[in-house]
């Protein structure tokens, strides 16, 4: 069977185009598609258990259990790890930090340096219960605007009477 002129022709311009545009790459990662590890240094209110209970598994990092587990086979939604303690601390480091398969925050007093780790989000106080877990997840990995330090408010007050 014999291919005719114009056919040869057409797969030579159509080879030599490239291969038709793809789609976009879509980041898979849409709210709460990835499982969230909360860091904490002060005690969590049982509220706020109840509250991200509704949205999906809240789990409490516990070393008897959960030593030397890879944190993708424990099905969380909310894995909660004390950075008070050394060896959880040492878990988060060793399974945690740096696996982009989940988010990690941390739940601080205002007060706190964030221990030279770096995480997605750190806050003092958690969002409010809100109706979607989408909601609350954007609201819970999203950085709060820190207030203006008083220092540079008051130079800025100087600077605007100077002018005058």
């Amino acid at each position: 069977m014999s291919i005719s002129l114009p056919q040869v022709i057409q797969m030579a311009a159509n080879l030599a185009n490239g291969p038709a545009p793809s789609a976009p790459i879509i980041n898979p990662d849409l709210a709460g598609s990835k499982p969230v590890v909360i860091c904490h240094t002060r005690d969590v209110d049982p509220d706020v258990f109840k509250v991200m209970s509704r949205y999906s598994v809240v789990e409490t990092y516990a070393h008897d259990i959960h030593a030397n587990l890879d944190p993708a086979l424990l099905g969380f939604g909310y894995l909660f790890v004390d950075m008070r303690n050394d060896v959880e601390r040492l878990w988060f480091q060793k399974f945690v930090q740096g696996n982009l398969a989940f988010h990690s925050v941390l739940y601080k007093w205002t007060w706190e340096s964030d221990m030279g780790v770096s995480f997605e989000s750190e806050f003092s106080e958690f969002p409010p219960k809100q109706a979607r877990k989408q909601d609350w997840d954007k609201l819970l990995l999203t950085p709060p605007i820190g207030a203006p330090t008083p220092c540079l408010s008051f130079l800025g007050i100087v600077a605007k009477c100077g002018l005058a």
